[in-house]
């Protein structure tokens, strides 16, 4: 059986948090951008697997990988953002 590999933790600054709280309790937001910032809130808080979030948000385990994965190498919020698939116009 294979180890489990560590990933560097995710640190957000207390405005970050606080930006991705709200997000997480708004009911007005889009349903996959209060997932994500749900899951990069658990995935920072260290205590839970990734299979854990995952069954606490009800998504797949890959979800909860790609996204925190994306958070730490882009290190930027737009990750949250969906963006337009090639050959579609970009909402405004």
């Amino acid at each position: 059986m294979a180890l489990p590999k560590k990933r560097r933790p995710l640190i957000f600054s207390s405005a970050e948090k606080e930006t991705l709280q709200a997000i997480r309790k708004a009911r007005s937001e889009q349903k996959r951008r209060t997932v994500r910032a749900g899951i990069l809130l658990d995935g920072a808080s260290g205590t839970l697997s990734d299979q854990a979030i995952a069954r606490a948000h009800g998504v797949n385990r890959n979800t909860v990988v790609l996204c925190i994965a994306a958070r730490i190498w882009t290190n930027r919020r737009e990750r949250l953002v969906r963006r337009p698939n090639r050959g579609q116009r970009e909402e405004l």
